[in-house]
């Protein structure tokens, strides 16, 4: 429960506040943990006060450190514990760690306040079958085009899938079977534009199924919401 501020004293921060009437930045988050307050209207409350915040000064180069420390921690719900911002603080400073806070609208959770942030989702796994049920293309297929446009080599591609060269080799045998395309073809040399390259046709083909997956599993959670948590 938060207080309000009319109850909240100097005299309850007292213990926080050196003699020349300075209050650190990692006691600002232990002192709005502790009762609960919004950042703002604790600010408001010290400006009124006049106790200003000491803090350490911040170069330039840090300040990317500082967004992304804050990405690692944030949960679901875009919140950092006040121990962690104090923690943060300390590294960065008040007013680099409030600027961030608030450009990326980061909140605040209490330190006894649930987590809420376990989501849930539906995953989908789409593949393309003809009349007879026979599989014409799924993800592994397009996997394999995916890491053979990034590896310019079916030998690696199929050691970063975890599986053979021939049944790499198989699956994009039967995926051409199925399209009746020419989706890979090679170039002999040592240059940069040699090895196994995609055809415009293989590039059109996985951009359509990663979006078609996309797609699927956008109005999958949309539906999932519907029934299960809208409700």
């Amino acid at each position: 429960m938060k207080i309000g501020f009319a109850m909240l004293t100097v005299e309850k921060i007292e213990k926080y506040i050196s003699k020349d009437r300075k209050l650190r930045a990692a006691k600002v988050f232990e002192i709005i943990d502790f009762y609960k307050l919004d950042l703002d209207f604790f600010l408001d409350f010290i400006c009124k006060h006049s106790i200003k915040i000491t803090e350490p000064k911040i170069a330039a180069r840090e300040k990317n450190k500082l967004l992304n420390e804050l990405e690692s921690l944030k949960d679901d719900n875009s919140k950092i514990t006040c121990k962690q911002a104090a923690q943060l603080s300390k590294k960065y400073g008040f007013k680099e760690l409030g600027t961030a806070l608030k450009q990326y609208n980061i909140k605040f959770r209490y330190s006894k306040e649930k987590r809420t942030d376990k989501a849930f989702f539906v995953r989908t796994k789409t593949w393309i079958e003809n009349e007879d049920g026979e599989l014409l293309f799924g993800k592994g297929q397009i996997e394999i085009l995916k890491f053979v446009e990034e590896e310019g080599s079916i030998l690696k591609a199929a050691k970063r899938m975890g599986i053979s060269y021939k049944k790499a080799w198989l699956h994009l045998q039967s995926l051409q079977d199925s399209t009746k395309e020419v989706l890979i073809f090679t170039k002999q040399g040592r240059s940069k534009d040699s090895g196994t390259k995609l055809s415009p046709k293989a590039l059109e083909l996985m951009g359509k199924y990663v979006r078609l997956q996309k797609e699927v599993n956008e109005y999958a959670n949309k539906k999932f919401k519907e029934f299960f948590i809208d409700c």
